[in-house]
């Protein structure tokens, strides 16, 4: 057999050389056709069977990554997160044809909730999981995806040295030298990394970031599982280059290895499902890196070969959608140039395996390219609202609340059927006495009746009579309120956080306590956030630059994604910036003006850039301000500094009088206990006197329960004591 690396030889040369083929025993080249005939269809054979080989392979890792999630119960619990999310359940999912993923031709397995337990019963769903899934990923959007900041940032790596280098300076010149040298490496350092996040931040433009992490963080909340791809190269329609971008991807589209644990990046494989039209499929036949004749053959063959059934109720047959498998994987150097890739990295082409990116459409191989980041992770990030164990998906808003959202739709549905009942009164009637004239016994307006000729007139009273069901809506409602206030404790989620003050006191001390327990769910999302998606979404950005950006935005970064908890804590003190307006006015405190309003546009999710005036501005404003004081800006301070003696006069007559509301209280306690104390001692002495009982008992009785009242009055004090020192003297 003829080498086939020998045409590749040839195939650079001239296109009259591919005519010759090498004599082995001479090395000479001749003349031979049919030889080079030969050598073709054996390297066209070969790569036909290494191309069935990878497809194979694939095809293999890909069942085990769809058996093993569908094995997993995964699926049917997200099934049923969505169906709770679109208010569906088995009594009422007649009435929701053609809601996504939520029929029986899917799955047969409804969710546990039925009818009111009688045929005919009410379908009604009182849906709270919605309003609390939107209420909380459009809270934890708001809060870590900030129209003016950003949840992360690059720092250059510091020089440890540096500090002992200028501390040596004025004692050894030479070291003073090397100090500066390495105070200017320091500097170029930082601009770098300055030059390196305003990169990312425009790749992240380009691609809708923040339109994609919103996606992302709803998954998230729906069903537990949020998945971000990126960075992963796309072409710009604008310019025609290659630019990382991220996208969000549907857990539903999602295949990990699952041998990888609760980390996908432990896994050999990754696998990503994707439908497209067949006018997508001949655009990427004309694309660079992808085999068009694989694509021509899959265009011809149509959508016939979908692994997954589909998402709607149509016949496979009949869809016009081409299911598109895209893998994360290691394939051999051979077999990549058999994808028609050839591997620019000496390195690579003798290792036993490549980190490649492969594409399949209809089990063929249409594209083959080696990883863009190397292999060093998968470009998947996966948020789980709450993690599960031992599982890479985790629990959402939706599950958390399943039990509280079936107890309310059974109570509901429940009042529904008792208020059919009692709507209108029960109809007894006596056989024998009455007959309808048109023999319907349905009650109607102005319906004649007919008397039997036996029947007594005296019985015609008894003839009808009517009874009424009470409906228990008030039992009922009490039912609905436990379990909604069940799945504010479950959730973690007041109502306070979605809007409603409820109950909670109006005061600037009680919304600040309010406010910190409801964000608390918040702090460990922001947590989860950074440690899941900013931190080793941005670290791969940064590995792009690294690869292939420009020599001055590269350099040894580090990436700092504690933002995120900042923003929640930024939001959380929103009400103490705006408490902190009528002190800024006051030159003894030291407040900036400047930095306030900054805070405070911020707070209010106002952009401050819009309102700062330009340094042309400043300067006239300043030097108004010089030449002549604004009577204005001395009636201001003198508010301000009345606003703030009046708020303290009313906080020392606010603590005045809990102490002299605790006062009378405590001095009415003690009235009311001697009244009973000497109430108890006369009916004792009564019942003594009564019974004969001995003066020494009778005393000795007293005296206990003197004791008592004594001690039962200490541990009232000291709660009093207790109550106004810690909840009055902070």
């Amino acid at each position: 057999m003829i080498d086939p690396a020998l045409i590749d030889e040839l195939a650079e040369g001239d296109a009259e050389v591919l005519m010759f083929v090498a004599d082995p025993a001479s090395g000479d080249f001749y003349y031979d056709p049919e030889a080079i005939a030969e050598m073709e269809a054996e390297a066209e054979a070969l790569r036909s069977m290494l191309l069935e080989q990878v497809s194979a392979d694939l095809e293999r890792k890909r069942k085990e990554a769809i058996d093993g999630r569908a094995q997993s119960g995964i699926e049917q619990i997200w099934l049923e997160d969505e169906e709770a999310y679109e208010g569906i359940d088995d009594a009422n999912r007649d009435e929701a044809v053609g809601s996504a993923r939520v029929t029986k031709a899917r799955y047969e397995v409804g969710t546990a909730e039925t009818r009111s337990g009688q045929p005919g019963g009410s379908t009604v769903l009182l849906n709270i999981t919605r309003p609390y899934v939107d209420a909380a990923t459009a809270r934890v959007g708001d809060m870590l995806l900030p129209t003016d900041d950003r949840n992360w940032t690059i720092k250059h790596t510091p020089i440890p040295f540096l500090k002992e280098l200028k501390q040596m300076a004025p004692m050894n010149p030479e070291a003073a030298g090397l100090a500066d040298q390495f105070a200017q490496i320091e500097q170029q350092a930082k601009e770098a990394a300055e030059r390196a996040e305003k990169r990312i931040e425009d790749y992240h433009v380009e691609c809708q970031y923040h339109m994609e992490v919103r996606r992302m963080i709803e998954d998230a909340g729906r069903l537990g599982t949020g998945i971000l791809k990126g960075p992963f190269p796309k072409v710009d329609t604008n310019s025609g280059e290659v630019q990382p971008a991220s996208k969000c991807i549907s857990p539903w589209d999602f295949y990990p290895d699952p041998a990888c644990g609760d980390d996908i990046q432990n896994g050999r494989f990754v696998f990503e499902r994707e439908l497209i039209t067949a006018k997508r499929l001949r655009e990427l036949r004309d694309e660079p890196g992808y085999l068009a004749e694989q694509i021509e053959s899959c265009l011809k063959e149509g959508p016939a070969k979908r692994v997954v059934e589909n998402d709607d109720d149509r016949p496979v047959k009949d869809s016009e959608l081409f299911e598109m498998w895209t893998c994360h994987t290691e394939i051999a150097p051979d077999e990549m140039e058999a994808c028609g890739c050839i591997c620019s990295d000496e390195a690579a082409i003798e290792a036993e395996r490549i980190p490649a990116l492969i594409t399949l459409v209809n089990d063929r191989v249409i594209r083959a390219a080696e990883d863009p980041l190397e292999g060093k992770s998968y470009p998947y990030d996966v948020m789980c609202w709450q993690r599960r164990r031992d599982h890479w998906a985790g629990i959402g808003v939706a599950r958390q609340i399943r039990t509280p959202q079936r107890g309310i739709t059974a109570a509901v549905r429940n009042l529904m059927d008792n208020a059919g009942l009692a709507g209108g009164p029960q109809i007894l009637s006596r056989l024998g006495i009455v007959e309808p004239a048109d023999g319907n016994w349905t009650l109607a307006p102005r319906k004649h009746w007919h008397i039997h000729e036996d029947a007594d007139i005296r019985q015609l009273t008894e003839a009808f009579a009517t009874v009424e069901f009470p409906m228990m809506e008030q039992q009922l409602l009490n039912i609905v309120q436990f379990f909604t206030k069940m799945a504010e404790d479950v959730t973690g989620l007041p109502q306070l956080m979605q809007g409603s003050q409820g109950k909670a006191p109006d005061t600037v001390g009680g919304m600040q306590m309010l406010n910190n327990n409801a964000n608390t769910v918040l702090r460990r999302l922001a947590r989860l956030f950074d440690d899941e998606i900013t931190e080793p979404h941005i670290r791969r950005y940064y590995e792009w630059i690294k690869l292939y950006g420009e020599p001055e935005e590269q350099g040894d970064f580090s990436i700092d994604a504690r933002g995120s908890t900042a923003l929640v804590e930024r939001d959380i003190q929103t009400q103490a910036i705006i408490q902190m307006g009528k002190l800024v006015g006051n030159p003894a405190f030291g407040i900036d003006p400047k930095k306030w309003i900054t805070e405070w546009l911020k707070s209010q999710r106002l952009d401050p850039a819009r309102y700062t005036m330009d340094e042309e501005q400043m300067a006239k404003m300043q030097q108004a301000m010089a030449q002549k004081q604004d009577p204005q800006m001395m009636v201001a301070q003198m508010r301000a500094q009345t606003e703030m003696q009046k708020e303290q006069l009313r906080q020392q007559s606010d603590m005045a009088e809990l102490q002299f509301k605790a006062k009378e209280a405590e001095r009415q306690r003690q009235f009311e206990m001697a009244m009973k104390e000497r109430d108890l001692q006369m009916r004792a002495m009564e019942y003594a006197e009564k019974r004969g009982m001995e003066l020494t008992r009778l005393k000795a009785d007293l005296q206990k329960f003197t004791l008592g009242q004594r001690h039962d009055k200490e541990k009232f004090v000291n709660e009093i004591a207790v109550k106004n020192r810690f909840g009055h003297g902070i």
